[in-house]
């Protein structure tokens, strides 16, 4: 029988989730569907989104889960109140065949694929509200450092802080130290980077050992090997691998102009002219405890 399964990519940010999304959504029973979770995604939608990385869990009040069952499924579902209220907001034609294209998607059969790092505290939430297929992105703890350096993307550690069921369920580990995070919200960016790939690659080890029919692979192991990989992805979610989705890959792996295009294997130690010597050994030490599920010494 053939997996009609809906399909979930998490992660970190910065690991490499929408190239792993696209790509899947390149098969032609597949529609992409981005980020609801990310606060500055949708703002026309009526959203109950409150924080960054949000936690929504059989715990919540049945008037919260209602509130993101409606707003998941007004991402993933055809809704005629819905489509005549995006309509009406089209400033031109393109806008106008934008949406038709989105509802058209959301009218046929195809697999819906959430490409959501930011949904990875509820992704046990979402698996079993929707019956998902998962894939979980890692990234090694210094290139999600180092990424976030040259970017400049701090993070506000209230977000997790002030979301009770989250600190209770998955991150009382490191409660103290996101709390001094919150005290000390002008801490430098890489003390920032290794506290946050450490809480988010604690839950993904933690989804791990709970959902073993759950995907997990890195970024690394992509990038160096994207056709064989990507052969493995389709096999597990049960797509055809197809000489378009081949085409496809081999033209996002390779430098190149285009905004998905990337050269793969040279991006996957770009970290080392990133960071100091210094820098590195402080990520290596900091994450080491949690890294070590993921990556050898040789990584380094």
């Amino acid at each position: 029988m053939t997996n009609k399964k809906d399909i979930l990519v998490s992660g970190s940010h910065r690991s490499g989730t929408t190239w792993t999304g696209k790509i899947i959504a390149s098969s032609s029973n597949v529609e992409y569907i981005d980020e609801p979770f990310n606060l500055n995604h949708n703002q026309t939608i009526h959203t109950p989104l409150k924080y960054w990385y949000e936690y929504v869990c059989d715990k919540d009040n049945p008037e919260r889960i209602e509130l993101f069952r409606n707003y998941i499924d007004k991402n993933m579902r055809f809704k005629w109140n819905n489509y005549f209220s995006d309509i009406k907001k089209a400033k031109s034609f393109r806008q106008f065949a934008k949406f038709n294209y989105i509802y058209y998607n959301k009218l046929t059969d195809k697999r819906k694929l959430i490409k959501d790092p930011i949904a990875l505290m509820s992704a046990e939430w979402l698996a079993k509200e929707y019956d998902l297929d998962v894939l979980l992105l890692v990234r090694h703890p210094a290139a999600f450092v180092a990424s976030l350096k040259v970017k400049d993307w701090k993070f506000d550690f209230f977000n997790f802080y002030e979301q009770k069921f989250l600190m209770e369920d998955k991150l009382f580990s490191f409660k103290d130290e996101i709390k001094d995070f919150v005290d000390n919200p002008n801490k430098n960016i890489v003390d920032q980077g290794i506290l946050l790939w450490n809480i988010i690659y604690a839950t993904i080890a933690d989804y791990q050992k709970k959902y073993p029919n759950w995907m997990v692979v890195t970024h690394e192991r992509l990038s160096l090997n994207p056709i064989e990989e990507y052969q493995s992805i389709f096999r597990k979610f049960d797509l055809e691998f197809t000489s378009k989705v081949q085409k496809n890959i081999l033209n996002s792996s390779e430098s190149g102009d285009s905004k998905l295009k990337r050269d793969s294997k040279s991006n996957i130690h770009s970290w080392k002219n990133r960071l100091s010597p210094a820098e590195i050994e402080k990520i290596k030490a900091g994450t080491a405890a949690i890294s070590n599920l993921f990556y050898r010494e040789e990584d380094w």
